[in-house]
C-alpha cells in the first residue's frame, strides 16, 4: 500500500530527467515537457495536474516518496492501492507511475486501484 500524503521535506530544484529519479531525488522538482506527455501520455495527464500547471504557470512535478514507493513496488511486480485523502496526489502518481513504465517499456498492463480515504 502507498500513502501518498505530502512529504515533509520541500528542498527545491530541477531535474533533467524525470524517469532516473531515486531516493536521492525525492522532493526535487523536474520538467514534465509536453512532449514528454504526448509520447509517455497520450491519453493526457490527470485533470487536477494539467490545473496546477496551469495555475502554477509550469510544468514543474515534485517526484514525491510516493512516485518512488510504487515504483519500486511496480519494478518487483507487487501489486498496489494507492491511498490517501481526496486531493492527496493519487492520480499524479499513478500517471507518473505510467509514464515512468513507457519509458522503461514496460509494456504489459499493471491494475492500480485508487482509494480515497476520509482523512
Amino acid at each position: 500500500m502507498v500513502d501518498v500524503r505530502d512529504d515533509e521535506d520541500d528542498r527545491m530544484g530541477l531535474h533533467e530527467d524525470s524517469y532516473k529519479l531515486d531516493h536521492d531525488d525525492v522532493t526535487e522538482f523536474f520538467e514534465f515537457s509536453a512532449e514528454d506527455e504526448a509520447r509517455l501520455m497520450p491519453e493526457g495527464c490527470p485533470p487536477s495536474l494539467d490545473a496546477e500547471f496551469e495555475a502554477s504557470c509550469s510544468r514543474r512535478m515534485m517526484f514525491r516518496g510516493a512516485d518512488l514507493a510504487a515504483r519500486t513496488a511496480a519494478a518487483a511486480g507487487q501489486s498496489l492501492v494507492l491511498t490517501g485523502p481526496r486531493g492527496s496526489g493519487k492520480s499524479v502518481v499513478l500517471a507518473n507511475l505510467v509514464a515512468w513504465a513507457r519509458s522503461e517499456g514496460r509494456d504489459h498492463p499493471t491494475l492500480l486501484a485508487t482509494l480515497s480515504t476520509s482523512s
